[in-house]
């Protein structure tokens, strides 16, 4: 937004006018302006000597004071002179021997001092206080802080009536000066736009009343006339200066720049500066009429001025050129203020003048400037505008010669000279960007012509170099200087234009002739441009794409998400870059990868830029290899890699759809493969995937994932309940025979189903969840399974334990307590049982429920039997204990069976006892009682059926268990008193047991009441935290065992 700063004097009647100039200004410019008001004089001060405005309209101080920082002068309004009152309180004391007057700071007012002598009163008997502000003033002589002040006449106008009625107005002054509207120059167009939008003004009714609401009737150019003001001001400060000199006339002959003469029917008074200028003494001077002393066209005219005066009319005349007559005949421009005063008591004439020949030169060069500017703004070409400043630079503006020469890519093109040299450069060189100046001077060292070099750059290039001779203005120098920097700014300026219109209209053939596809468009997205690459590609004239949108090209191919996000990003002023999927004319797709640009001017979006690359045949070729790469050559689904693609990309896309994820994996492809040829598995490969392509929508994605298994995502589904329908379409599917190249058969499946997103929340953790679920139900006769929670915390615990056992021999991990059993009818101690424990890394104690069955199952197995049977073995060295083991009978090979023990000693041997769970004799009872036969021939062991009654064994398999001990499970010696079918069936375990010749053994006997039963009915030895519990081998050692089973006996048998 620019800024337009207002004067600080005006009431709050006034700014709202100066709102309604702003808003108009605003509308005719083009561009909002913000209005800046001050408080005080020193605040607008402060402000004007930091801030930057676009416009200002300042009181003349300010005005002086932003001439210092580059601000050009362009209007004021019509017949606005600023005049003053000097104000005194109507009850006066008029004896005082010194009276405080009330100024503002500012130089243009310090002249009117004058006058308050000219009404009676002694300048040195005044006594001046500066305030910041009129209103401030006001106030000081409401309350009697200052006997005379001044205030604006129009100010005055507006004032509250009781201040008016307390108040007499001593005097009413003229100053001749104005407020003035100025502009910073930062280009010729914004000037140039300013000044027609206010001097045309009037000419707009709506225009025309805002400027009468600010007293005036138009607003008029300004030229070269704010030297006098300065200067007329400056002497104003020296009258300041110096009010303590009791003639004001020593005052004003101090000036060494500005005369003054004051007449009558002759001069009565010339100041030096005055006798100097017209080249006149006094005694010659105080002879003439003062209508001598001016130009005959204007004698009449001052004449007429001069009687007027001397009859007592008093009134001001502004002259902002008249042309003064020298003694010599000389004829001189300057710029003048005519007044009538009292001098020795009768009416007068002062006339108060500065020299203009200056301003006249420099309105010349300005105006020869303005019109060389106009000569060639409108020219498109660099060389064309060089031509006519040669033409025209010396004519237009009063030189004598001028010389361009043109330079290209470093080197000189072409040159241009008119008129005649005072001077032969005859090498011109270059060393930086500042302007040259040659000085001739004739013998006596008197100038007699200027040569000025103007180098002319962009961007660091040397463009042109301008060369001027002048033998006119000599005695202005710094001012022809000035001028010919202005000069090489317009120049600059125009050839930047002409440079950026030729990188424009380069652009534009460059983007018309484009392979790449651009257009633009405005902020509704209407088609304003496009390229011949749009029409081609897309199959549609100029005629059919202008004015439309861009979703003429639309697919339907492309998400409402990827639009969305798309527009959102345009909206806020970002650019985008992606593929869009597009469709010409006839219904074939193209694919642009383009990047939409937000085209911005003062922060607002005006249209779009959107430039992008045809890759169709990109696209296509990467979908064929796509295809290679992520589809199954055998059934032409999606392979491992491509449903991983696909499925990830639906999940991100749909990360809150519910999905299901179900693996099948065909349980009899070998089976089928050995029967009928590897020819026909593939066939029956086909028939699945198809099938099962069949039974899905468009929308879900289905693979083979591996040799035997296929995997299918079903999306969207819209409740979680609709899964059951998903498996009752499968269940049914597979039950069903398959007529395959004549033969009919079963395709045995088993199905695992994950659900998304409950279950996992990306496609890699779904499918490991499902192949655990596979692997889980290859032990089971299940068809379909869910998957559970707890199989992921299974697998979790599985790990834990394998990394565990890969090194619990090597780190010895493996620890064994052992747990005493006892004759029943004595309690003296029979043996201990080994009991295997496991320490973690952190050397905590892990039970055997936490990794036994994992153990019996791995490759571990065989290394921690060794290791169990020689720790055990040390230990019936040591103690001769017997000692129980527990050993898996997986495989049943006698061979490996037998090695594990065929080092042992017999004396060793005998003491150990071999526990063989129920549940494994039953799973392969002939080869175990075949096999365990040849054992006991070998080896001197004695073997025991672990967990009797839990396996469901026969009396038929029972009778061949080549087994000395039977141990009752644990779980029924905790019931046993339950009922007395418990009890009953404790007693016929006991008695089997005697009957088949086994010694036989209660686990968990933990009460007195079961260790008097089980005493009573026969059973041969007992085990359990009754009598004790497990204990590791410190403790072992330590006990005396004879001495703990007196304790024993003596607690229990009493």
């Amino acid at each position: 937004m620019r800024k337009f700063a207002v004067c600080f004097h005006h009431t709050k009647e006034d700014l709202r006018v100066w709102e309604r100039f702003i808003d108009y200004l605003s509308e005719k410019f083009g561009e909002d302006f913000d209005l800046v008001t001050y408080t005080s004089f020193l605040e607008e001060r402060k402000r004007s000597r930091r801030d930057d405005y676009d416009v200002v309209f300042q009181n003349p101080e300010t005005v002086f004071l932003l001439l210092d920082r580059g601000y050009i002068p362009i209007a004021r309004f019509d017949n606005q002179w600023d005049t003053v009152y000097y104000l005194r309180k109507k009850k006066f004391d008029k004896d005082k021997k010194l009276l405080k007057v009330g100024i503002l700071p500012i130089r243009s007012i310090y002249s009117t001092l004058l006058e308050l002598e000219n009404i009676g009163f002694d300048i040195d008997k005044l006594d001046f206080i500066i305030y910041e502000s009129l209103k401030d003033i006001h106030s000081a002589l409401l309350n009697d802080e200052i006997d005379i002040g001044i205030t604006r006449k129009d100010i005055f106008s507006h004032l509250p009536v009781d201040f008016q009625s307390q108040m007499d107005i001593l005097l009413e002054f003229n100053i001749g000066i104005f407020h003035s509207f100025m502009v910073k120059p930062t280009d010729l167009d914004f000037r140039s736009k300013i000044e027609d939008i206010l001097f045309n003004m009037h000419s707009d009714p709506r225009g025309l009343d805002i400027i009468k609401n600010l007293d005036s009737d138009k607003i008029v150019p300004i030229g070269y006339e704010f030297g006098f003001l300065d200067r007329l001001n400056k002497i104003g400060e020296k009258i300041f200066e110096y009010r303590n000199y009791r003639s004001f006339f020593k005052v004003i002959d101090q000036v060494t720049n500005i005369g003054v003469i004051i007449y009558g029917n002759t001069v009565k008074y010339a100041n030096k500066y005055a006798l100097g200028f017209l080249k006149y003494n006094e005694k010659e001077l105080y002879k003439l009429d003062v209508v001598e002393l001016f130009e005959k066209s204007k004698a009449e005219f001052v004449k007429n001025n001069v009687s007027r005066r001397l009859a007592g009319e008093f009134f001001d005349v502004k002259y902002k050129n008249i042309k003064m007559v020298a003694r010599n005949g000389e004829i001189l421009d300057v710029e003048g203020f005519a007044s009538t005063v009292i001098f020795h008591g009768k009416p007068s004439g002062t006339f108060i003048f500065i020299d203009n020949r200056k301003n006249v030169f420099l309105e010349k060069l300005f105006s020869g400037i303005k019109k060389l500017n106009h000569i060639i703004t409108f020219l498109d070409d660099k060389e064309e505008v060089f031509k006519k400043l040669s033409e025209n630079i010396t004519t237009v503006m009063g030189l004598c010669f001028s010389r361009v020469i043109y330079y290209e890519n470093g080197l000189q093109h072409s040159e241009y000279t008119y008129g005649t040299p005072l001077k032969l450069l005859e090498k011109i060189e270059i060393n930086d960007k500042n302007i040259l100046m040659d000085i001739v001077s004739d013998d006596s060292g008197n100038i007699k012509a200027i040569v000025f070099v103007i180098p002319i750059f962009i961007e660091d290039r040397l463009i042109a170099i301008i060369e001027v001779h002048t033998q006119k203005y000599i005695n202005f120098l710094d001012e022809l200087v000035v001028l010919m920097e202005e000069l090489k700014s317009d120049i600059t300026f125009i050839l930047q234009k002409i440079e950026k219109d030729e990188k424009a209209l380069w652009f534009y053939n460059a983007i018309k002739s484009s392979k790449d596809l651009c257009f633009i468009t405005d902020f509704e997205g209407k088609i304003l441009f496009h390229n011949e690459a749009v029409a081609k590609v897309s199959g549609y004239s100029s005629e059919e794409i202008i004015g439309k949108t861009p979703a003429i090209f639309k697919s339907g191919s492309m998400s409402r998400d990827f639009y969305d996000r798309f527009y959102q990003i345009i909206k806020s002023g970002n650019e985008f870059s992606g593929i869009f999927i597009n469709k010409t004319k006839s219904g074939h797709l193209f694919y642009i990868d383009a990047t939409v640009i937000p085209i911005m001017k003062n922060k607002v979006i005006k249209g779009y830029v959107s430039i992008g690359k045809n890759i169709t045949k990109e696209i296509l070729l990467q979908n064929e290899i796509d295809r290679v790469r992520y589809e199954d050559h055998l059934t032409g689904l999606y392979n491992y890699l491509g449903f991983q693609h696909k499925a990830n990309e639906f999940l991100k896309s749909n990360p809150e759809s519910i999905s299901a994820f179900v693996l099948v994996d065909i349980d009899n492809m070998s089976f089928i493969n050995n029967t009928y040829g590897f020819a026909f598995g593939d066939e029956v490969l086909k028939i699945v995937g198809n099938s099962l392509k069949k039974l899905t929508k468009e929308r879900d994605i289905v693979s083979r994932v591996g040799g035997d298994d296929f995997a299918v995502l079903f999306s969207n589904i819209k409740k979680k309940e609709n899964i059951i329908k998903i498996v009752e379409r499968l269940s049914s599917f597979f039950q069903k025979k398959f007529l395959i190249e004549n033969e009919s058969i079963y395709i045995n499946v088993k199905i695992s189903i994950v659900i998304y997103p409950f279950d996992g929340k990306d496609i890699l953790s779904i499918m490991n969840k499902a192949s655990l679920v596979l692997s889980k139900m290859k032990k089971m006769d299940d068809f379909i399974q869910f998957y559970d929670p707890d199989l992921e915390k299974q697998a979790e615990q599985y790990m834990i334990v394998e990394d565990l056992l890969s090194t619990a021999v090597e780190e010895d991990r493996y620890i064994l307590h052992y747990q005493p059993y006892f004759y029943t009818d004595t309690l003296e101690l029979a043996g201990f049982e080994a009991l295997i424990r496991l320490k973690d890394k952190e050397g905590n104690i892990v039970y055997p429920g936490f990794f036994i069955d994992h153990l019996e199952q791995s490759k571990h197995i065989d290394s921690f039997e060794k290791w169990l049977i020689n720790e055990v073995s040390e230990l019936i060295k040591e103690t001769g204990y017997n000692i129980s083991i527990n050993i898996s009978a997986k495989g049943l090979d006698i061979d490996s069976f037998v090695s594990k023990f065929s080092h042992l000693t017999p004396d060793i041997s005998k003491k150990i006892t071999v526990e063989i769970t129920e549940r494994e004799f039953n799973e392969n009872t002939d080869l175990f009682v075949d096999n365990f036969y040849e054992f006991k021939k070998k080896m001197n062991l004695k073997l025991a059926l672990d967990d009797f009654g839990t396996g469901y064994s026969s009396l038929s398999r029972l009778k061949y268990l080549p087994c000395d001990i039977l141990k009752i499970d644990i779980s029924f010696i905790r019931d046993m008193f339950k009922s007395e079918k418990d009890t009953a069936f404790v007693n016929a375990m006991i008695d089997l047991g005697k009957r088949f010749g086994y010694t036989t053994l209660a686990e968990g006997v933990e009460t007195l009441e079961q260790l008097v039963y089980l005493k009573n009915n026969g059973c041969d030895i007992i085990q359990g935290y009754l009598l004790g519990k497990p204990l590791d081998k410190g403790i072992l050692y330590s006990t005396d065992w004879k001495k703990y089973s007196e304790n024993l006996r003596k607690q229990y048998f009493k």
